[in-house]
Protein backbone atom coordinates (compact mmCIF):
# COMPACT_ATOMS: atom_id res chain seq x y z
CA UNK A 1 0.00 0.00 0.00
CA UNK A 2 2.54 2.62 0.64
CA UNK A 3 4.24 1.81 -2.66
CA UNK A 4 1.15 2.49 -4.61
CA UNK A 5 0.35 5.70 -2.34
CA UNK A 6 4.07 7.01 -3.57
CA UNK A 7 3.48 5.68 -7.05
CA UNK A 8 3.24 9.10 -9.05
CA UNK A 9 1.81 7.10 -12.12
CA UNK A 10 -0.86 5.40 -9.89
CA UNK A 11 -4.13 7.30 -10.49
CA UNK A 12 -4.62 9.36 -7.47
CA UNK A 13 -8.11 8.19 -6.26
CA UNK A 14 -6.18 4.62 -5.74
CA UNK A 15 -3.70 6.38 -4.26
CA UNK A 16 -5.87 8.15 -1.45
CA UNK A 17 -7.23 5.16 -1.21
CA UNK A 18 -4.40 2.99 -0.15
CA UNK A 19 -3.03 6.19 2.10
CA UNK A 20 -6.52 5.80 3.88
CA UNK A 21 -6.15 1.97 4.20
CA UNK A 22 -3.17 2.45 5.85
CA UNK A 23 -4.09 5.00 8.40
CA UNK A 24 -7.50 2.85 9.59
CA UNK A 25 -6.05 -0.50 9.35
CA UNK A 26 -3.39 0.63 11.52
CA UNK A 27 -4.97 3.08 14.21
CA UNK A 28 -8.79 1.74 13.91
CA UNK A 29 -9.12 -2.05 12.73
CA UNK A 30 -9.30 -3.88 15.83
CA UNK A 31 -8.04 -6.84 14.35
CA UNK A 32 -4.99 -4.99 13.44
CA UNK A 33 -4.51 -2.43 16.21
CA UNK A 34 -0.96 -2.76 17.71
CA UNK A 35 0.55 -4.60 14.98
CA UNK A 36 2.25 -1.92 13.50
CA UNK A 37 4.92 -1.67 16.99
CA UNK A 38 5.64 -5.66 16.24
CA UNK A 39 6.44 -5.00 12.55
CA UNK A 40 10.52 -5.02 12.07
CA UNK A 41 12.15 -1.92 12.36
CA UNK A 42 13.70 -1.67 9.23
CA UNK A 43 9.99 -2.25 7.51
CA UNK A 44 8.67 0.42 9.61
CA UNK A 45 11.26 2.92 8.42
CA UNK A 46 10.53 1.95 4.77
CA UNK A 47 6.97 2.82 5.31
CA UNK A 48 7.04 5.83 6.59
CA UNK A 49 9.84 6.77 4.17
CA UNK A 50 7.56 5.97 1.43
CA UNK A 51 4.89 7.90 3.04
CA UNK A 52 7.09 11.26 3.39
CA UNK A 53 8.35 11.48 0.29
CA UNK A 54 4.55 11.74 -0.79
CA UNK A 55 4.02 14.80 0.96
CA UNK A 56 5.98 16.16 -2.23
CA UNK A 57 3.35 14.62 -4.90
CA UNK A 58 2.10 17.55 -7.42
CA UNK A 59 -1.57 16.11 -6.70
CA UNK A 60 -2.64 17.86 -3.92
CA UNK A 61 -5.85 15.34 -2.54
CA UNK A 62 -2.96 13.05 -2.17
CA UNK A 63 -0.59 15.10 -0.65
CA UNK A 64 -3.44 15.38 2.14
CA UNK A 65 -4.25 11.71 2.36
CA UNK A 66 -0.56 10.99 2.68
CA UNK A 67 -0.06 14.09 5.50
CA UNK A 68 -2.82 12.05 7.64
CA UNK A 69 -1.03 9.36 7.28
CA UNK A 70 2.11 10.02 8.51
CA UNK A 71 -0.33 11.89 12.14
CA UNK A 72 -1.64 8.25 11.95
CA UNK A 73 2.01 5.94 12.34
CA UNK A 74 2.93 9.50 14.40
CA UNK A 75 0.20 8.39 17.09
CA UNK A 76 1.42 5.14 17.35
CA UNK A 77 4.95 5.68 17.28
CA UNK A 78 5.07 9.06 19.38
CA UNK A 79 3.65 7.78 22.61
CA UNK A 80 6.22 4.89 22.47
CA UNK A 81 8.78 7.77 22.13
CA UNK A 82 9.57 6.89 18.45
CA UNK A 83 9.61 8.63 15.33
CA UNK A 84 10.86 11.49 17.38
CA UNK A 85 12.71 13.58 14.50
CA UNK A 86 9.14 13.77 13.09
CA UNK A 87 9.26 17.40 14.87
CA UNK A 88 12.40 18.19 13.29
CA UNK A 89 11.87 16.60 9.95
CA UNK A 90 8.47 18.78 9.35
CA UNK A 91 10.36 21.41 10.91
CA UNK A 92 12.82 21.35 7.90
CA UNK A 93 10.49 20.50 5.32
CA UNK A 94 7.95 23.52 6.13
CA UNK A 95 11.39 25.49 4.83
CA UNK A 96 12.28 23.10 1.93
CA UNK A 97 12.34 24.59 -1.96
CA UNK A 98 9.79 22.55 -3.00
CA UNK A 99 6.33 24.03 -2.65
CA UNK A 100 4.13 21.31 -2.47
CA UNK A 101 6.62 19.62 0.36
CA UNK A 102 5.83 23.27 2.12
CA UNK A 103 2.54 23.33 1.77
CA UNK A 104 1.83 19.59 2.78
CA UNK A 105 4.40 19.85 5.51
CA UNK A 106 2.59 22.95 7.50
CA UNK A 107 -0.73 20.54 6.70
CA UNK A 108 0.74 18.15 8.76
CA UNK A 109 1.69 19.99 11.24
CA UNK A 110 -1.91 21.26 11.89
CA UNK A 111 -3.09 17.68 11.66
CA UNK A 112 -0.66 16.80 14.40
CA UNK A 113 -2.90 19.48 16.47
CA UNK A 114 -6.44 18.25 15.66
CA UNK A 115 -5.07 14.55 16.56
CA UNK A 116 -3.36 14.65 19.21
CA UNK A 117 -3.88 15.75 22.77
CA UNK A 118 -2.26 17.59 24.85
CA UNK A 119 -0.22 14.98 26.85
CA UNK A 120 0.77 13.34 23.83
CA UNK A 121 3.44 16.44 22.90
CA UNK A 122 5.90 17.82 25.25
CA UNK A 123 6.78 21.32 25.21
CA UNK A 124 9.74 21.12 23.22
CA UNK A 125 8.33 19.05 20.15
CA UNK A 126 5.07 21.57 20.16
CA UNK A 127 7.45 24.46 19.54
CA UNK A 128 9.60 22.71 17.12
CA UNK A 129 6.34 23.02 15.17
CA UNK A 130 5.58 26.34 16.58
CA UNK A 131 9.09 27.83 15.20
CA UNK A 132 8.03 26.46 11.55
CA UNK A 133 4.83 28.09 11.52
CA UNK A 134 6.68 31.54 13.50
CA UNK A 135 8.73 31.75 10.07
CA UNK A 136 5.77 31.50 7.86
CA UNK A 137 4.01 34.32 9.53
CA UNK A 138 7.11 36.35 9.69
CA UNK A 139 8.64 35.89 6.34
CA UNK A 140 7.09 34.02 3.61
CA UNK A 141 4.65 36.01 1.33
CA UNK A 142 3.48 33.16 -0.87
CA UNK A 143 -0.59 33.67 0.04
CA UNK A 144 -1.10 29.22 -0.63
CA UNK A 145 1.73 29.04 2.20
CA UNK A 146 0.77 31.97 4.74
CA UNK A 147 -2.92 30.58 4.11
CA UNK A 148 -1.95 26.97 5.07
CA UNK A 149 0.44 28.47 7.88
CA UNK A 150 -2.13 30.56 9.48
CA UNK A 151 -4.39 27.12 9.83
CA UNK A 152 -2.13 24.98 10.71
CA UNK A 153 -1.10 27.45 13.42
CA UNK A 154 -5.06 27.79 14.65
CA UNK A 155 -5.23 23.50 15.14
CA UNK A 156 -1.88 24.22 17.14
CA UNK A 157 -2.88 26.30 19.69
CA UNK A 158 -4.48 24.44 22.11
CA UNK A 159 -0.94 22.85 23.05
CA UNK A 160 0.94 26.25 22.61
CA UNK A 161 -0.62 27.48 25.95
CA UNK A 162 2.78 26.24 28.81
CA UNK A 163 4.86 26.82 25.90
CA UNK A 164 3.39 31.10 25.37
CA UNK A 165 2.86 30.96 28.84
CA UNK A 166 6.98 30.84 29.61
CA UNK A 167 8.45 33.69 30.02
CA UNK A 168 11.40 32.79 27.62
CA UNK A 169 9.00 32.56 24.87
CA UNK A 170 6.87 35.99 25.46
CA UNK A 171 8.48 37.27 22.24
CA UNK A 172 7.40 34.36 20.13
CA UNK A 173 3.94 34.59 21.55
CA UNK A 174 4.07 38.19 20.92
CA UNK A 175 5.40 37.80 17.69
CA UNK A 176 2.58 35.59 16.37
CA UNK A 177 -0.44 37.64 18.06
CA UNK A 178 1.02 40.82 16.22
CA UNK A 179 1.46 38.53 12.60
CA UNK A 180 -1.98 37.24 12.75
CA UNK A 181 -3.04 40.92 13.76
CA UNK A 182 -0.99 42.71 10.66
CA UNK A 183 -2.50 39.69 8.39
CA UNK A 184 -5.91 40.44 8.94
CA UNK A 185 -6.08 43.55 6.05
CA UNK A 186 -4.83 40.89 3.65
CA UNK A 187 -6.23 41.56 0.37
CA UNK A 188 -7.08 37.75 0.18
CA UNK A 189 -10.34 36.81 1.47
CA UNK A 190 -9.17 33.51 2.79
CA UNK A 191 -6.70 34.94 4.75
CA UNK A 192 -8.65 37.70 6.55
CA UNK A 193 -11.22 34.44 7.02
CA UNK A 194 -8.50 32.43 8.76
CA UNK A 195 -6.95 35.02 10.66
CA UNK A 196 -10.36 36.16 12.08
CA UNK A 197 -10.83 32.20 13.29
CA UNK A 198 -6.83 31.99 14.58
CA UNK A 199 -7.83 35.46 16.64
CA UNK A 200 -11.01 34.02 18.29
CA UNK A 201 -8.80 30.80 19.12
CA UNK A 202 -6.18 32.96 20.49
CA UNK A 203 -8.69 35.04 22.47
CA UNK A 204 -9.69 31.64 23.64
CA UNK A 205 -6.33 30.28 25.40
CA UNK A 206 -4.53 33.33 25.69
CA UNK A 207 -6.74 35.09 27.31
CA UNK A 208 -4.47 36.78 30.36
CA UNK A 209 -2.44 37.62 27.84
CA UNK A 210 -4.24 40.22 25.84
CA UNK A 211 -4.79 43.08 27.47
CA UNK A 212 -1.46 44.72 25.30
CA UNK A 213 -3.54 44.09 22.37
CA UNK A 214 -6.94 44.48 22.91
CA UNK A 215 -7.13 48.26 21.39
CA UNK A 216 -5.40 47.42 18.25
CA UNK A 217 -7.86 43.97 17.73
CA UNK A 218 -10.85 46.22 17.92
CA UNK A 219 -8.81 48.89 16.01
CA UNK A 220 -8.24 46.29 12.98
CA UNK A 221 -11.73 44.66 13.40
CA UNK A 222 -13.00 48.51 12.66
CA UNK A 223 -11.42 49.05 9.61
CA UNK A 224 -12.08 45.88 8.55
CA UNK A 225 -15.49 46.43 8.59
CA UNK A 226 -15.59 49.68 6.98
CA UNK A 227 -13.43 48.88 4.22
CA UNK A 228 -14.55 45.17 3.59
CA UNK A 229 -18.14 45.46 3.82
Amino acid sequence: MAEVLANESEHKSIRQISATIIKNILNYNQQFKGKWLLLDESTQIKIKERVLSTLASNEKDVRKAAALTVVGIAKIEIPHHKWLDLFDILSNTCQNNNKNIRLSSITTIGYIGQEFSANQINIEQIGKLAGAIYKILLEDFDEDILQEGIISFTFILPHLKDYFSAEENKEYRSVFIKGILQKISHENYLIRKNCFSCLIEIAKFFYDFLDEYIEEMLRISLLHVNKFY
